[in-house]
């Protein structure tokens, strides 16, 4: 596509102008030294202490850094931070430590408490900006929600991976190339994607490792003979070309793949192209179709967000939560349209120009509601504690592990991941309510917590005495409330 195109080229060519300031073999032997602000970092960092990867986070959002000569350069994702400094006091913060897998300091140095997370201060106030339209994104709140930052400043040491020798120039390019690819965008956590059509992740390890797979190969070629050795043979001729050098073609048609890969004349390889061809549905149907799919589910999300404003008024959050699940739904669409559809294709971007009020208004409603039920279900988990602590296992089963609280649980995570998931957590980060949610997440962690520790010791209690059928279950009321509670813990 243009877009993956476009990527492509951009990565192509800051790469280049990385490698001519004589920033890669900086990055090798020590590390390169830049200010960012805490909260840019903040996002596009993943990992622990042992190793914390710059992200690839789209074309259009590379993480830059200001050298101590004052000039801006491009960080590459695949990188690790390996030293953070206060910009302020020059104090350092952080330093990456190979034997600390899994731990979080990192996080704390950024301002937040893991990955993923808002910073711990907020910074941040809403400016809603309509002449967005042409980009209008939903992967960002659908543009609902304009977020300026005045983050503080830290001074970085970006470096190469530990496992990559100062004097291997080709491994660390090939791990820069690997991460910079398009379908590793957005990615969480810092390990590369294997689930693109050309699987560059091995590409890195030892020669006598490394591995380069093709993953458009059909599941169901052993039925055709044809296509089997088709594929084997276009895969190796691919290979054997690209390593020689040979000029990339500037069109995907059968003519020119066939003469990149020196298979231009081979009848054979012609009629298996053709079977192939024959067998993909056109590009411009399956555009069209996923065009139309998603335009029905955006509309299924906007009639279920105008249903839950009117609902939620009467505090009846049922079609709030519903529409929860079509929002992130839509959400998770985004981000491959994106790859896919024009900025200027009305039939996908004017559909979501035209709901940015009511996206805004959706996210707003989804942050307020969900700080009341939380501090509802605060309150109602420390009573439920407080029974588990003073009654009989049968009571305490009748009062916390019934339907209305499992439908209570369920109402909670559906609004709390419909925030987490699509970034609505902006819209909380502009007032005060930022520390309330994380006090209320915090006291319903531990009650959680207590509650299951009661209901494990009347479990105790009862183990010995309680009569169980051989299939497990109870034959009175306390021994059914056993088998009850085992399953709900």
């Amino acid at each position: 596509t243009a877009a993956a195109l476009r990527h492509v080229d951009d990565v192509v060519a800051r790469l280049r102008e990385f490698r001519r300031r004589g920033l890669s073999e900086a990055a090798r032997k020590g590390g390169v030294r830049g200010r960012v602000g805490r909260d840019a970092l903040r996002m596009r960092v993943a990992g622990d202490d042992a190793q914390c990867v710059i992200k690839n986070r789209g074309v259009d959002d590379w993480l830059t850094a200001t050298a101590p000569d004052g000039e801006a350069f491009f960080v590459p994702p695949g990188l690790e931070l390996a030293v953070i400094r206060d910009a302020a006091t020059g104090a350092e913060i952080w330093r990456r430590d190979a034997a600390q897998s899994g731990g979080q300091q990192i996080w704390r140095a950024l301002g937040c408490e893991a990955d993923g997370d808002a910073p711990m201060t907020p910074t941040l106030a809403l400016d809603f900006d309509l002449d967005k339209a042409a980009a209008l994104d939903i992967d960002d709140g659908l543009d609902a929600l304009h977020v300026e930052e005045e983050a503080t400043s830290v001074d970085c040491v970006f470096a190469a991976p530990l496992d990559i020798d100062e004097d291997d120039e080709r491994l660390l390019r090939l791990l820069l190339i690997r991460s910079l690819l398009p379908h590793n965008a957005n990615k969480v956590g810092p390990e590369p994607s294997r689930y693109a059509k050309l699987n560059l992740t091995r590409c890195t390890l030892p020669a006598s490792e490394a591995t380069v797979e093709f993953r458009s190969f059909p599941g169901d070629v052993l039925q055709r003979p044809l296509a089997t050795l088709g594929w084997v043979r276009f895969c190796g001729a691919l290979v054997t070309a690209a390593c020689a050098g040979a000029p990339l073609p500037d069109v995907g048609d059968e003519a020119a793949l066939l003469r990149f890969a020196g298979l231009r004349d081979d009848a054979m390889m012609g009629a298996w192209w053709r079977e192939c061809a024959n067998r993909v549905r056109p590009a411009a149907l399956e555009l069209e179709t996923v065009i139309t799919s998603f335009a029905e589910r955006f509309d299924t999300w906007l009639a279920a967000a105008r249903r839950a404003s009117i609902e939620s008024a009467e505090n009846d959050d049922a079609a709030l939560v519903a529409a929860c699940d079509e929002w992130r739904s839509v959400f998770a669409a985004t981000a491959s349209l994106r790859q896919m559809v024009p900025p200027d294709d009305a039939r996908v971007w004017g559909r979501v120009q035209r709901a940015q009020e009511e996206a805004r208004e959706f996210i707003q409603l989804l942050g307020s509601r969900l700080l009341e039920r939380l501090d509802r279900f605060r309150d109602d988990l420390t009573a439920r504690c407080e029974c588990a602590s003073r009654c009989g296992l049968a009571t305490t089963h009748r009062l916390c592990c019934g339907e209305d609280f499992a439908r209570e649980c369920a109402d909670v995570r559906a609004l709390r991941a419909a925030v987490e998931e699509t970034r609505g957590a902006d819209v909380l980060m502009s007032t005060d309510a930022l520390p309330r949610l994380r006090a209320s997440v915090l006291s319903i962690d531990k009650l959680s917590a207590r509650l299951a520790h009661h209901l494990l010791l009347l479990c105790e209690g009862l183990t010995g005495g309680a009569a169980l059928t051989r299939n497990g279950s109870g034959v009175n009321e306390e021994s059914r409330a056993l088998v009850a509670v085992h399953a709900f813990l």
